[in-house]
């Protein structure tokens, strides 16, 4: 019988899957997921705050880059987010840019979303995809924006946020 909560694995393995990931922002300890594997290890963390693969950065924007290992051409990028206003300080993160390098040190933005506040205090599990047109890059920089404070209405506003991610994917 089925038990627990339900995860569609689509989007794994994808080409960042096992790729070496530089953080550019650290983590907290507390929240260390797998260490700098936890974004590109294709494994899925649950609804829940205290799940051991959710990779926690309190205040501090979530800032990673990819190298793909070689030049390819990508159109898509994601990540998963984790919030529960009701239970936990951690909230979706204010905006996501990708951006894209052929050498490393030059980058190009290729996609950014600004992410509405979502008040629900239900805990959410979200994907947010950022497609663009067709580019070649070796490296993707990922820069998931910390709000820095909890939403009003949240249960402790105006206190400090955090946001919790487990995994990300190159198309």
């Amino acid at each position: 019988k089925p038990f627990g909560y339900e995860v569609l694995l689509e989007d794994l393995p994808n080409i960042a899957t096992g790729k070496t990931v530089t953080y550019l922002s650290q983590w907290e300890e507390a929240y260390a997921g797998n260490g700098a594997s936890t974004l590109v290890d294709g494994q899925l963390a649950d609804k829940r705050g205290d799940h051991p693969h959710w990779q926690g950065f309190k205040l501090n924007d979530l800032e990673v880059v990819v190298d793909l290992g070689q030049v390819q051409t990508v159109s898509s990028c994601w990540m998963r987010f984790f919030q529960h206003a009701a239970m936990t300080r951690v909230q979706f993160p204010s905006s996501i840019q990708v951006l894209g390098s052929y050498d490393g040190i030059k980058y190009r933005l290729l996609s950014d979303r600004k992410i509405e506040i979502n008040t629900s205090v239900k805990a959410m599990i979200t994907k947010f995809r950022l497609d663009f047109d067709p580019k070649d890059v070796r490296y993707v920089k990922f820069l998931a924006v910390n709000p820095k404070e909890l939403f009003p209405g949240h249960p402790w506003t105006g206190q400090d946020a955090w946001i919790f991610a487990d995994e990300l994917g190159i198309k």
